[in-house]
C-alpha cells in the first residue's frame, strides 16, 4: 500500500474511532439512512464511515470553521441575492466559509467523494442533468447576510443559530438532524421556521 493510501486508510480508522468513542447516538448524528449518509452509497461512491465525507480529526481546512472540515472547498463565484429593501448592509459579495462548506456538494462544482485529497467524480445533479443549486443565488434565500437584530420587521431574540452573527445555510438547515425534510432546524408548518425570524 502506498504512503497516500496509508495515510487515507489512517484517517478512516481515525475517524471511525471518534466515532465509536463518542456513542452510539452521537456517530449516528441523526443522518442514517438520509442523503447525507455516504455509507448507503451515492451514484457509485460510498464511504467506510459515517463522518469521514466532511470531517477528519487531522489535517483538516483551516479556512473553513467548521469542526474538522474533510471536503474539498468550492471556489465558484456566485451571483448573489440582492433586493433594494434588506436591511442587512453592506450585502456579501460572496458567501462565507459556513455557507461555502455546504455548497461544496449542493453547488454541483465540486464532488460529493472529493475529501482528503481525493478529486472524486461523482456530483449532485438533478434527473435534468442541472446541478442542484447552481452557483446563482439570486433566486435562493440571502446567505451571508448580517442579521438586522434592530429591524421591526425582524424578530430581536432569533431562536436560530446564526454565526458571526449572519444569516448561514446552516442557520435552517442542520446536516445532523433528520427529523424535518431537507434537514430543516424545525418544522416549516404554517411557515413556523420563517417566523422564527421574521416577524411577518
Amino acid at each position: 500500500m502506498g504512503t497516500r493510501q496509508t495515510r487515507i486508510g489512517a484517517r478512516r480508522l481515525a475517524v471511525l474511532a471518534l466515532g465509536l468513542a463518542a456513542g452510539p447516538a452521537r456517530a449516528s448524528g441523526g443522518i442514517t439512512a438520509t442523503a447525507h449518509d455516504f455509507t448507503r452509497g451515492y451514484k457509485g461512491f460510498r464511504s467506510d464511515t459515517l463522518c469521514e465525507t466532511c470531517h477528519t480529526p487531522h489535517a483538516a481546512d483551516a479556512a473553513v470553521p467548521i469542526w474538522g472540515w474533510a471536503h474539498e472547498t468550492t471556489t465558484a463565484t456566485y451571483t448573489m441575492y440582492t433586493s433594494a429593501t434588506m436591511e442587512s448592509t453592506p450585502l456579501p459579495a460572496q458567501p462565507t466559509a459556513y455557507s461555502l462548506a455546504c455548497l461544496s456538494c449542493h453547488d454541483g462544482t465540486v464532488a460529493v467523494d472529493a475529501y482528503a485529497g481525493n478529486p472524486g467524480e461523482n456530483f449532485i445533479t438533478r434527473a435534468d442533468g442541472s446541478t442542484y443549486i447552481g452557483v446563482d443565488l439570486s433566486d435562493d434565500h440571502p446567505v451571508s447576510v448580517l442579521y438586522p437584530t434592530q429591524s421591526a420587521k425582524m424578530r430581536s431574540n432569533v431562536s436560530l443559530p446564526l454565526h458571526d452573527g449572519r444569516v448561514e445555510c446552516s442557520t435552517c438547515h442542520d446536516p445532523h438532524t433528520s427529523d424535518q425534510p431537507d434537514f430543516l432546524r424545525m418544522s416549516n408548518s404554517g411557515s413556523a421556521l420563517c417566523l422564527a425570524c421574521h416577524v411577518k
